[in-house]
């Protein structure tokens, strides 16, 4: 039986999206979270993010908060035990 296995980086907000999809289809996926990042406080985390993450950033791709900031502890929580 054929598998595939989904990976999601650094922890961003913006991965809740894929959450919510994957929940609707029942697919699980593994997300990888910078601690350091996650534990930044929530007004340096895109500076955090720009400095010690992605260096080189595409405005046409990441161009919203989501896109600079981690998952906050509820929403991690939230979607470990689901």
């Amino acid at each position: 039986k054929p598998s595939l296995l989904l990976t999601f980086d650094d922890g961003l907000k913006n991965n809740l999206f894929a959450v919510d999809l994957m929940d609707k289809l029942n697919i699980k996926g593994l997300f990888f979270v910078v601690p350091a990042f996650f534990m930044e406080s929530a007004s340096n985390q895109e500076n955090y993010y720009k400095t010690n993450i992605r260096k080189i950033i595409n405005p046409a791709i990441d161009s919203t908060s989501d896109d600079f900031t981690a998952m906050n502890s509820a929403e991690l929580n939230h979607h470990i035990q689901n």
